[in-house]
């Protein structure tokens, strides 16, 4: 998204500065100007960077997950590689987690 952002505001940049040239003026199109620029993007930019932070914190919140899945899944490890019919005590299992 923000690639897609950046092209469209260097498009118009050119386009801002081919209509300020000689070539571009012969053509008499109306003028886009800075301000109406500003006008454009304003509430694009800040969208923008609210996508984005919200992509931070779902992947924040994803390596959190997997991260306690993966210790779900040691944790139930042990319990299978403990002695058939005895289930490890707490001391055994604070020393694996170490």
């Amino acid at each position: 998204m923000r690639l897609e952002y950046d092209e469209i505001l260097k498009k118009i940049f050119n386009f801002i500065t081919w209509q300020n040239l000689e070539d571009g003026r012969k053509y008499d199109l109306p003028k886009l100007g800075e301000s109406h620029k500003e006008i454009l993007f304003a509430n694009c930019d800040s969208q923008l960077r609210e996508a984005e932070k919200a992509t931070t914190d779902v992947a924040t919140a994803t390596n959190s997950v997997i991260k306690n899945i993966n210790e779900n899944l040691h944790g139930a490890n042990l319990v299978i590689e403990s002695i058939p019919g005895f289930l490890p005590n707490v001391k055994q299992l604070e020393l694996q987690w170490r």
